[in-house]
């Protein structure tokens, strides 16, 4: 077997293994917390500390510094200084999740629960995050994939083990425990693989990230989904009730549908395609089907299965049952529609580098302002907006999913 196919099935194990560790977590988190008040407030704090997360996610921080950081080993630089300029980024992230978190507790969300220790840790825990994504991406341009897979097992294996006690003990304060826990050991894991690879390197000079290394833009197009997925829950926050718990498992489960099947089956179709145009339409009418099928699936069947996994405990009534599952189908058909359109955008991107400025940024301008439009017709035409938060979002996914085709199209056109 060859080298890149070897490459392509670990990253499918990873990524599948990664994927059922955190759906395993979630199915924990349900059967515990289930619909309730607090967990509902948990849920639209975090929305905030999400806002953050975007400029410092595995995926836009990778599409920034990949490359200057395969020219940094090309050239044989070294990483220290880039390892404390990534320490001080740290300390903003830090500070700005801390104030974003407490206003929004206070003004926004006002819970009865006191969330200030919560939003430390959760704080501390985003600096941590940041410093080892950087540590990640350093990994990947130095094509040390086995550290790399045995570092991302590791994490979601200790994510997972550790919840239940956690949250058995402290309650909601365990799950940010839990987290806080699992991305310390990595971050000193990840650390101390990089320090191992450079000792006794003899290295010309140091290399610095500057401000035209971050592109707004190229984090933002990079973390669509994730951005969606921060600006929907948001947006949740501002409404009372528990809305925001169908949309987060609506989100995660087809994140996690999306992840162990379609994304899977996608990279094993396109490392194994030659790349060519005709290859690359082929590619996408196979995934195409592959989503439709996955969507049938979810439709007649994912309703029953949410029932007996996600509710063992019996901490969500019927309707509860319901809501997630009819979140679930309106919100994969979203995730679906993002990863086609991502495909065309790595493609296109790694061979017109020129134009990933150009279309990055209309594409966010485009979806920003489909989602100010449809949220105005759905407050105009939708008489329970307030009561149904799933009609409005509905109606907003409609038409995002139009602005993805559009963007779609053009790129076809373009590699053509």
């Amino acid at each position: 077997m060859s080298l890149l196919k070897n490459k392509a099935l670990g990253l499918i194990l990873v990524q599948v293994t990664s994927k059922i560790f955190g759906i395993l977590r979630e199915i924990i988190m349900a059967n515990f917390f289930g619909s309730s008040v607090i967990f509902a407030d948990y849920l639209k704090l975090m929305s905030y500390s999400q806002i953050i997360s975007i400029f410092y996610s595995e995926g836009g921080l990778s599409a920034n510094l990949m490359r200057k950081f395969s020219i940094i080993n090309k050239r044989d630089y070294s990483f220290k200084e880039i390892k404390k300029q990534g320490l001080y980024l740290s300390f903003i992230i830090f500070a700005a999740v801390l104030i974003i978190q407490f206003l929004a507790q206070k003004y926004i969300i006002k819970s009865d629960y006191d969330f200030n220790l919560i939003i430390l840790l959760c704080a501390i825990t985003s600096g941590i995050v940041f410093f080892f994504n950087i540590g990640q991406i350093v990994l990947v341009s130095k094509a040390e994939y086995k550290y790399l897979y045995r570092s991302t097992f590791f994490r979601s294996f200790t994510y997972l083990v550790l919840l239940y006690p956690l949250i058995f003990v402290f309650n909601i304060l365990g799950a940010v425990l839990d987290r806080l826990f699992s991305v310390l050991t990595q971050y000193f894991n990840t650390w101390l693989i990089i320090n191992k690879i450079e000792k006794n390197k003899e290295r010309k000079s140091k290399l610095k990230l500057s401000a035209l290394d971050f592109n707004i833009w190229i984090f933002l197009t990079n973390n669509n989904i994730f951005l969606l997925y921060t600006l929907f829950r948001v947006l949740y926050s501002f409404f009372p009730g528990k809305e925001i718990i169908y949309l987060t498992y609506g989100f995660i489960l087809s994140l996690a549908f999306d992840g162990v099947i379609i994304k899977s089956l996608s990279l094993y179709i396109l490392e194994r395609s030659v790349n060519s145009t005709i290859n690359l339409i082929n590619v996408l009418k196979k995934i195409t089907m592959i989503g439709l099928a996955s969507l049938l699936a979810i439709i007649f069947l994912a309703r029953p299965i949410i029932d007996i996994v996600f509710n063992l405990n019996k901490k969500f009534s019927e309707v509860d049952v319901n809501n997630i599952h009819y979140y679930l189908i309106v919100i994969f058909i979203l995730v679906f529609f993002n990863g086609l359109l991502n495909l065309l955008f790595q493609r296109v991107f790694s061979e017109k580098r020129n134009t990933q400025f150009f279309y990055s940024k209309r594409y966010v301008i485009s979806i920003l302002t489909s989602i100010i439009i449809t949220s105005f017709i759905s407050f105009v035409f939708t008489f329970d907006f307030f009561s149904n938060l799933l009609y409005p979002l509905s109606i907003m996914v409609f038409g995002i999913v139009l602005v993805n085709i559009y963007f779609m199209n053009k790129l076809i056109k373009l590699i053509r």
